[in-house]
């Protein structure tokens, strides 16, 4: 799972990884202020809804 600092489709925003169970995914991308920060999604919605140049990421994955 990816959590995002910002709006995940947002340029510049920092994303950490971590890794949990497939059921645990909630991979859903509202309008809401709920979805604007620390906003979980997969890696691959991450790469498929965004074609930034530049993709922060925090290196450390959290298990």
């Amino acid at each position: 799972m990816i959590t995002s600092d910002l709006y995940v489709l947002d340029e510049g925003t920092i994303l950490r990884g971590s890794v949990v169970h497939v059921g645990d995914l909630s991979i859903t991308l509202d309008d809401g202020l709920e979805g604007i920060i620390e906003f979980n999604v997969s890696p691959g919605e991450v790469l498929n809804l965004t074609d930034h140049v530049v993709y922060r990421v925090d290196l450390i994955v959290k298990a």
